[in-house]
């Protein structure tokens, strides 16, 4: 089976109000506003610098989130607004395009797959191709 990816694009709104959900989970305070960037950062851990348009200070206001609390955010905000999320999924957090990305990965390993079913002794051969049919559905 092919391996598949799926990438979740997510808007500034989406993603200040995922973290803003996030935030108040935590016991954090997320500054009022909405979000103008969204960079990468590696240093000193990976994660990503946010700048959100205070306005309550009438400032730009950097906060910074690691890696986990990102795909926390985003996952939890997918998961309230019954957006499908494979379990098995492997996911990262890319920038595309100046948007926060969620990319859902899901990798079928044809090792550890159920192997065919056998076919029986009919006539024709064909009894396998409906023990299969019946498995498919």
């Amino acid at each position: 089976m092919p391996d598949e990816t799926r990438r979740l694009h997510f808007s500034n709104l989406e993603l200040y109000r995922a973290l803003l959900e996030h935030s108040i989970r935590r016991g954090r305070r997320l500054p009022s506003g909405r979000i103008l960037k969204v960079s990468m950062h590696e240093a000193p851990k990976p994660g990503f610098a946010v700048v959100i348009d205070d306005d309550l200070r009438h400032e730009n206001a950097v906060v910074r989130f690691d890696l986990p609390s990102v795909a926390a955010a985003l996952i939890t905000y997918c998961r309230s607004r019954k957006v499908p999320l494979p379990r098995r999924a492997r996911k990262s957090l890319t920038v595309v395009d100046r948007r926060i990305c969620l990319e859902l990965t899901i990798t079928h390993d044809l090792e550890r797959a159920d192997p065919p079913p056998k076919p029986t002794d009919t006539p024709g051969g064909e009894a396998g191709l409906d023990a299969a049919a019946e498995v498919a559905q």
